[in-house]
């Protein structure tokens, strides 16, 4: 389970009555783990550990402006683009709501530095990812108590920083938490313990490449467009890629609504951004959609049928959520709700794409 919204009392790496340690010649660590937000959220927000202005705010100032404190305003455009904060939603609200939809914390939930050359304390930079050989232990630790056992409403961890060696590195401690349940699934995401866990760039004013992540298409934003992909935000999905289209087998059996799920129960989606589809009269029109950029922008896309006649909908890419449909009628009634569609270029059915509700149209 998650902490409760406050100061954590933890001292498992620390000797009694101290609130120093030094895990290693080169590193010390301040006693200050805290947690914010909710403790049954939807999303996590992880940094690596408090930078020396969010640690000076513990010791000094209001513990709800402790949380990504001087970095705030670009954390907030971060989690509003991914869809943890609605577009009214304040961030600092929601750091300081212990019954909010976002939790906020940190790989490390203390303090730490480690000694530059000069002999200098730092906390930023590429020394972070030396922490990973140099004290394991610390972040065995940590991560263990306050990751291994997630609530189940956490659906989608974002961590703080896209460095492909930190990428690395935290994708091989999360395979070690959970070795039976991990997946990656690009470079910046990865599947375990029934969640996504995604790498966005890094809030801090010293990122030089945060606006080309958030904004252009430099390198720095292929890796937004992949943590898209992953949470399956924007419409048309992978059919608007540049990349071909994946190809998926025939032999591919997402779960059947069973019991047969009543259209009525099918949950509607509330999230920003969604496109209701408009109730029609005609029940026998078709479902189109066009590729909108890439090689094959323009091309005509259609609900893909499988051998077994069925189509599939869903709100994830994820397979579990997958659910089989038998007619046209219901594919409908589930995108009215917000499901995504899988589709396929006729001519080239093999590799169909899941759609989002606002890029399908009817024709009549």
């Amino acid at each position: 389970m998650l902490p409760k919204h406050g100061k954590i009392d933890c001292v498992a790496c620390y000797s009694p009555g101290e609130k120093e340690a030094f895990p290693h010649a080169l590193w010390k660590m301040r006693n200050d783990p805290g947690a914010w937000g909710g403790t049954n959220p939807e999303w996590l927000v992880l940094g690596f550990s408090k930078g020396s202005t969010q640690a000076d705010y513990y010791d000094n100032g209001s513990f709800d402006e402790v949380a990504f404190a001087g970095m705030r305003p670009r954390l907030e455009r971060i989690l509003k683009h991914l869809g943890a904060l609605a577009a009214g939603e304040s961030l600092d609200a929601a750091i300081a709501n212990p019954a909010g939809n976002v939790a906020f914390g940190s790989l490390i939930r203390c303090s730490v530095a480690r000694q530059d050359e000069s002999g200098k304390y730092q906390c930023s930079g590429p020394l972070i990812k030396k922490s990973f050989k140099e004290i394991p232990q610390v972040i065995s630790t940590c991560t263990n108590r306050f990751l291994k056992e997630l609530p189940g409403s956490v659906k989608t961890v974002v961590m703080l920083g896209n460095d492909s060696g930190y990428i690395k590195h935290c994708q091989a401690l999360i395979r070690d938490l959970f070795p039976e349940a991990f997946e990656k699934i690009n470079d910046v995401a990865a599947k375990a313990d029934g969640r996504l866990w995604v790498h966005v760039a890094h809030p801090s004013g010293a990122n030089g490449h945060f606006e080309g992540w958030m904004e252009s298409q430099s390198e720095a934003s292929r890796k937004r467009k992949l943590v898209e992909e992953a949470l399956g935000l924007f419409l048309a999905d992978s059919a608007n890629e540049e990349s071909e289209p994946h190809q998926e087998p025939e032999t591919f059996m997402p779960k059947m609504a069973a019991p047969p799920v009543s259209i009525d129960d099918v949950p509607t989606l509330n999230s920003p951004g969604v496109t209701v589809m408009p109730e029609k009269s005609d029940e026998k029109r078709q479902l189109y959609s066009r590729v909108k950029r890439g090689k094959k922008a323009g091309a005509l896309l259609v609900p893909h049928r499988y051998k077994d006649g069925c189509y599939i909908v869903s709100m994830t890419r994820f397979e579990e959520d997958q659910i089989r449909v038998g007619t046209i009628e219901e594919v409908i009634a589930y995108i009215r709700k917000g499901y995504k569609l899988r589709m396929s270029d006729p001519e080239h059915p093999a590799g169909p794409s899941l759609i989002s509700p606002g890029s399908i149209e009817f024709g009549e």
